[in-house]
């Protein structure tokens, strides 16, 4: 159907129904459905199996019933029925099957060949921070030995903090000693 003459008709009928949000399901694309008969309707050498079965279902509801019958051959929105949309609706899904199990098994194959180029990618980048994990290990390495070289060797106590900077009873005496001195001369 949505290859033939009324295809763009028929899509448009189908994505409405797919995406409505309205209850009963579809009830808001009773247009798009009428503008699909009526192209059906126009093209009787292509689509005439179509049009019998709605013509079918038309002759099985009457307003006798409390049913107001549109040109489509769906119930119209106030009685809350489908009638002809059902049908419709189910001539639209069983059309689209094939698309969406197709849709459905590209989009399977687009994950599989994501999760791969994920896992290479990743792989790569661990290789890579191994290696420069490597390079920096080695260069640390070469300029840990080019100062023990340079300076022999020393303590990292010494290095890092020197006595002199952490040490302060000395200065601590000299100023009480400063203190106590002041007071005797007052």
């Amino acid at each position: 159907m949505a290859n033939g003459p009324c295809g763009e008709d028929f899509k448009a009928a189908f994505s409405c129904f797919v995406y409505s949000k309205e209850e009963p399901k579809g009830v808001d694309c009773i247009d798009k459905f009428k503008a699909m008969q009526d192209c059906f309707r126009a093209h009787p050498d292509i689509y005439g199996a179509e049009l019998e079965d709605d013509e079918e279902g038309e002759l099985g509801q009457g307003e006798g019933e409390g049913e107001a019958i549109t040109a489509a051959g769906a119930a119209s929105p106030r009685d809350g029925q489908g009638g002809g949309l059902e049908s419709a609706a189910a001539a639209v899904e069983d059309a689209a099957a094939p698309v969406i199990d197709d849709a459905k098994a590209k989009l399977s194959s687009a994950k599989e060949e994501i999760k791969d180029t994920v896992a290479a990618v990743k792989e790569k980048v661990q290789e890579r921070a191994s290696s420069a994990k490597a390079e920096i290990d080695e260069t640390a390495s070469t300029a840990r030995r080019s100062v023990q070289q340079e300076a022999g060797e020393v303590s990292e106590s010494e290095e890092l903090v020197p006595k002199a900077a952490h040490d302060a009873r000395d200065a601590n005496q000299q100023v009480n000693e400063k203190t106590k001195e002041s007071k005797s001369r007052a």
